[in-house]
């Protein structure tokens, strides 16, 4: 389907250059079927539109012009054969290109047009020019269009991967924030633990007071569970937030109805 997306001009401009030989053929002959080929010719040449854009659009007015010129009472198909070449030439790489190959669309085909014993003046050739420039300037719009389509599409593309990656690299910072701030929690917990046990120790084989003992353990107790509480909340922080919570809010641990989830 992608394919078919990308070619379908192509496949427009192939059946118009047929029925355009087509007509050519089946003409009276002489220099009207030298026109219609010619012109089917320019047709064809924008085919390679996609490696030399404006060298194959040039040599497309190029061909209109000498088509024009051998055969001046042009077919109906002849003419959406000009049309055509005006609207591909507005859908070039760059509006620099877009606009040159419009000059030299108008040079060659007015400058056909004013040899052309039909053309009732420049009135006529202004008209002409003027519908031709039309479809040019559709086709530009319509290129320019899609070319901002395609970079909000792209710079979307870079802002949510630049934003995920933002997400990760914070994500991992906070952690390892977290980490360092709960080692030197337990640390600091465990150390005075360590110092008061020592103390309290000491104090029974020195048959010390026993406030002083209860003094100790007591340091010894609160200091644990302190520790202990600041641990638990910071272990709270580390755990993933996208597992399901229970509605009574009962318990946040983790059970069998959470191993869909794991």
């Amino acid at each position: 389907m992608n394919v078919l997306r990308h070619h379908r001009l192509d496949a427009v401009i192939v059946a118009l250059a047929a029925v355009v030989v087509i007509s050519a053929a089946t003409g009276p002959g002489g220099s009207i079927r030298v026109g219609g080929f010619a012109g089917a010719a320019a047709l064809f040449v924008l085919l390679a539109r996609r490696w030399q854009p404006l060298a194959a659009s040039a040599l497309s007015f190029v061909g209109i012009m000498v088509a024009a010129q051998e055969s001046p009472k042009a077919s109906g198909a002849e003419f959406f054969a000009v049309l055509l070449v005006f609207g591909v030439a507005g859908t070039l790489r760059t509006r620099r290109d877009a606009l040159i190959a419009w000059v030299i669309g108008c040079l060659t085909f007015g400058t056909a047009m004013s040899h052309n014993p039909y053309v009732g003046g420049a009135g006529d050739i202004a008209l002409t020019l003027t519908f031709c420039s039309v479809i040019w300037a559709a086709g530009l719009g319509v290129t320019e269009r899609s070319r901002a389509a395609a970079l909000a599409h792209e710079r979307a593309e870079i802002a949510e991967s630049s934003r995920d990656y933002d997400v990760r690299e914070a994500t991992v910072q906070e952690r390892a924030r977290i980490a360092a701030e709960l080692h030197d929690i337990v640390s600091h917990g465990l150390s005075i633990v360590v110092v008061q046990t020592v103390a309290a120790r000491m104090a029974l084989e020195d048959s010390g007071p026993p406030e002083q003992i209860d003094h100790r353990l007591d340091a010894v107790e609160s200091t644990a569970r302190e520790a202990l509480a600041d641990m638990r909340r910071l272990l709270g922080l580390l755990q993933p937030t996208d597992l399901p919570i229970p509605a009574d809010g009962a318990s946040s641990s983790i059970g069998l109805a959470q191993v869909p989830a794991l």
